[in-house]
């Protein structure tokens, strides 16, 4: 049980430091550039598609897996960032 949790700890560190490095190129963009706009308009698409479902949710666990979607969408859509 234990090299379980720690797997998950790790994969959301991992997760985590992922997002930051994205974020970083994506503010290294100029706010005014094309690009830059539709890579916001996206990551807002996913968060509020899913922040529609996880709002009709009751359990825990059904929620986290659409948290860990919403991050693994953003991940997807900031790494097809061109910097």
């Amino acid at each position: 049980m234990q090299q379980l949790e720690m797997q998950e700890e790790t994969k959301t560190t991992t997760n985590l430091q992922q997002i930051r490095n994205l974020v970083d190129k994506l503010e290294a963009q100029v706010p005014r550039g094309t690009d830059y706009s539709n890579t916001m308009v996206e990551i807002k698409k996913v968060i509020e598609n899913e922040q529609k479902i996880i709002n009709k949710l009751k359990q825990p666990s059904a929620k986290l897996k659409h948290y860990e979607s919403i991050c693994n969408s953003i991940v997807g859509i900031l790494a097809n960032v061109s910097v």
